[in-house]
């Protein structure tokens, strides 16, 4: 796989093979800027929200819910380019401490990926998938 074909689909995907460091090389070697939303210190849905609209530079009237971060990532219009990637950096201390509220994140990432799919832009999340029941 190319690094350029990491890019060619919006949604939710696990991180690559070469974890964040390759998917970073991924991303500039196919000319796409990654946005990278650090959760180490996030245990929470409130620090997960602040870590994604800081990554993302969500505009002042982001309301810190779930709503706003539909509302938000369904619109992007602040950030340049057909695609938007986006990586979930140290999440395990999130995921244990907070697992639904990880899961709905990611849920409303696909939701929104798809939303501006259908109007030509690429939202791509990379982020480590929970295990399936």
């Amino acid at each position: 796989m190319n690094a350029a074909s990491l890019f060619d689909a919006a949604g939710v995907r696990p991180l690559p093979r070469g974890g964040l460091r390759g998917l970073e090389a991924a991303a500039r070697a196919a000319g796409v800027p990654l946005h990278r939303v650090e959760l180490a210190a996030c245990r929470d849905k409130a620090g997960l929200l602040r870590a994604i609209a800081a990554a993302l530079a969500f505009p002042s009237w982001f309301g810190h819910n779930w709503d706003a971060l539909s509302d938000c990532l369904g619109d992007l219009s602040w950030l340049p380019g057909d695609c938007v990637a986006v990586a979930f950096a140290g999440s395990r201390p999130l995921r244990a401490a907070a697992p639904e509220d990880y899961r709905s994140a990611l849920e409303i990432f696909a939701e929104a990926a798809a939303e501006l799919a259908r109007d030509g832009r690429r939202l791509i999340l990379f982020a480590p998938l929970p295990a399936r029941p």
